[in-house]
């Protein structure tokens, strides 16, 4: 398969490029372009099966360009990316019958659960032209996989000699002495099978499920398997013990809990094994199908298996992720601080150091993910020492605990208000500009008018905009001497000067950049007065 990706902001593209396993989706070829009119024009000349477009984007936008392809015979699957939550925007997603469209930022997961939807639709295509070909079983990663399947099934005894000579013969490269955890998952797919058929949903689900556990350009190097069983997706994963974390656990659980809910409406439970051997592997398997299918809830919960082989422990207990962001939206300081109390309190005699280190990492998502919620860069908080220090002390015990999330509430409610502020300045100079552009403007006097410093500001428009504040007034411009090219017969040279330019060679310059077009082209074209 071949996409297409329309963005002109090179650190999205080279972010999209870089992170998305493309050849385990089975996507051969990946094209580019900086706007809706290119954009098209790769689409007409390259016929790819998937688009990937940003929506705002100077010459022609990502709307503009998908319109255009209605009247195509060909027409790809489309994606649109925005960094606004605009009602129109999901309007025209619907109008034009796109996949989905996705708020920057956002996590690679995330685009690969849409990506994988579009994926299936283009494989529906296909099918209605001629059969699809065949999958290829003797292809490593499928034998890789019917292999660890028996493996779990008992086909093989529970010897560790035994399971070597099976990997043996079978070609793959299996160690039965590494020690290892087995992570399962378990799905309730009524909701996903009103969309899809059963072969697609696993698909989906299998993709989703891999890439957020061990990555997707790394299926070949580990061993795992998929199913749908009734109307129960089963996922298992062999992880190293030297790979595994309770924390990094809990972080892959809390993100393909989000993956499936948002994009599949599905939600999803995992166990965990202790440390056991090849030979355990399938009665540690039975073990945990046993225990999930006891389960009366699948809201995101993250067991663990105990060592005795026998019976599942009493659940550990979770901090509630929903009740700590609900209570730092509704700036309820006091009452987290009170449920982060009782709660430890309820359970002092489970919670073990490395337990309040999970409940801790618990407690960092649920802020992680309120930043996020509100378009917060995290990078900064990772990076502050002091949270850090006080994260590393909250394993300590329950004041500790308490401390760290009273820190982590202030610093983030202090970020969403100075944001909230910031946004409201950029608000104010992008006013400014607009009933001051034709005059000779820069930085300094912006900045004068919305009381920030110059530097500052210009960090800030582009960081909320995406454009420089030279770019901002260039764009406002050009768009007033498109009007005046439109419905007056003045010249190029009284035009430019009228909008603010005072080169009329510069201004042919910036007139091309942002409307694809020389100023006497464009007035060819519209037929102005």
């Amino acid at each position: 398969m071949k996409v297409l990706i329309v963005e002109d902001e090179h650190n999205i593209l080279e972010m999209i490029e870089k992170t998305i396993p493309w050849e385990s989706l089975g996507i051969t070829e990946v094209l580019s372009a900086e706007n809706g009119r290119d954009g098209l024009s790769v689409i007409r000349e390259t016929k790819p099966d998937i688009v990937i477009s940003d929506i705002e984007m100077p010459v022609m936008d990502g709307i503009a360009m998908t319109g255009e392809l209605l009247e195509d015979v060909y027409r790809p699957e489309v994606i649109f990316l925005t960094a606004h939550a605009e009602f129109s925007y999901a309007q025209a997603a619907i109008r034009f019958g796109v996949v989905d469209y996705l708020l920057k930022p956002f996590l690679p997961e995330k685009l690969i659960a849409v990506l994988t939807k579009a994926i299936v639709r283009c494989r529906e295509k296909r099918k209605e032209n001629a059969p699809e070909e065949p999958e290829n079983p003797e292809s490593a990663r499928l034998m890789q996989q019917a292999f660890f399947l028996e493996l779990l099934n008992h086909v093989f005894p529970a010897d560790t000699k035994e399971i070597r000579i099976a990997a043996v013969r079978r070609g793959v490269a299996f160690d039965p002495e590494e020690p290892s955890r087995l992570v399962a998952f378990q799905a309730d797919i009524e909701a996903g099978l009103r969309k899809y058929s059963r072969h697609e949903l696993l698909f989906i689900l299998e993709n989703i499920t891999t890439e957020v556990m061990i990555g997707l350009e790394r299926a070949a190097e580990n061993y795992y398997a998929a199913r749908i069983s009734g109307g129960l997706f089963h996922a298992y994963y062999r992880i190293p013990e030297k790979d595994f974390s309770n924390e990094l656990m809990r972080q892959k659980a809390d993100r393909l809990s989000e993956a499936l809910r948002m994009y599949l409406d599905l939600s999803i439970a995992c166990v965990v094994s202790d440390v056991v051997s090849a030979r355990e592997l399938a009665d540690t398997r039975d073990l945990a199908d046993e225990y999930l299918m006891r389960k009366t809830s699948l809201q995101s919960s993250l067991s663990y298996l105990t060592e005795d082989s026998g019976v599942s422990q009493n659940e550990q207990e979770m901090i509630s992720q929903e009740t700590v962001v609900r209570l730092v939206r509704e700036r309820r300081k006091s009452e987290l601080a009170l449920y982060l109390k009782r709660f430890l309190e309820k359970n002092g005699a489970r919670l073990d150091p490395e337990w309040m280190q999970v409940i801790s990492s618990g407690l960092t998502q649920a802020f992680y993910g309120y930043m996020y919620e509100n378009h917060l860069d995290t990078q900064e908080l990772m990076q502050d020492q002091m949270v850090r220090q006080i994260q590393k002390n909250a394993s300590s015990g329950a004041v500790y605990m308490i401390k760290y999330a009273n820190y982590m509430y202030d610093y983030v409610t202090a970020r969403i208000d100075e944001n909230r502020s910031e946004g409201s300045a950029i608000d104010r100079a992008k006013k400014y500009i607009e009933a001051h552009y034709m005059e000779e403007i820069g930085r300094q006097e912006i900045a004068d008018e919305v009381l920030l410093a110059p530097n500052y500001l210009s960090k800030l428009f582009h960081r909320e905009t995406g454009k420089t504040i030279r770019e901002y007034i260039n764009i406002c411009r050009v768009e007033e001497a498109k009007k005046r090219i439109e419905t007056t017969r003045g010249s190029m040279t009284e035009i430019a000067l009228e909008v603010g330019f005072d080169n009329i060679s510069y201004f042919s310059t910036i007139f091309r950049k942002y409307a694809g077009m020389t100023p006497v082209e464009y007035r060819a074209m519209v037929g102005g007065k």
